[in-house]
C-alpha cells in the first residue's frame, strides 16, 4: 500500500532542479489518500519572483497556488525581498510575503 502511494505522488511530481539538487514537488491539483484514507497535502514550490515587478510577482505566486502578501506598493514597485525563499517546497496555500520598492528595476 506504501509503494502504490508513492508511485502516485511520484508519478505526478515535478523535478525542480536548484544548485544541483533535485527535488521533487506533486504539483498543485495533485492530492492522494494516504493510509486509512488520511488525506496528503498538496504541496507546491515557492516562484522566484525578486526584481519583479510587484503585480506580476503576485500573480505568479497565485498562479503556484500561494496566498501573497505585498509590503508596500504595487504600480510601479519592483520585489526587493521575499518569504519563505525561491524554491522552497510548501503546502498549497501558503502566504509569501513580497516586500517592493518604487523605482527602476533594481
Amino acid at each position: 500500500m506504501r509503494n502504490s502511494l508513492r508511485q502516485r505522488v511520484l508519478g505526478a511530481a515535478a523535478a525542480i532542479v536548484m544548485g544541483g539538487v533535485v527535488t521533487l514537488a506533486a504539483p498543485v491539483s495533485a492530492q492522494a489518500a494516504g493510509p486509512a484514507g488520511a488525506a496528503v497535502t498538496a504541496t507546491t514550490v515557492v516562484p522566484y519572483v525578486l526584481n519583479d515587478p510587484a503585480v506580476l510577482a503576485a500573480r505568479e505566486i497565485r498562479d503556484a497556488g500561494l496566498q501573497p502578501v505585498v509590503n508596500g506598493r504595487t504600480t510601479g514597485a519592483y520585489v526587493i525581498s521575499q518569504s519563505p525563499v525561491p524554491g522552497r517546497v510548501v503546502p498549497v496555500g501558503t502566504t509569501v510575503t513580497i516586500r517592493t520598492v518604487v523605482g527602476p528595476t533594481p
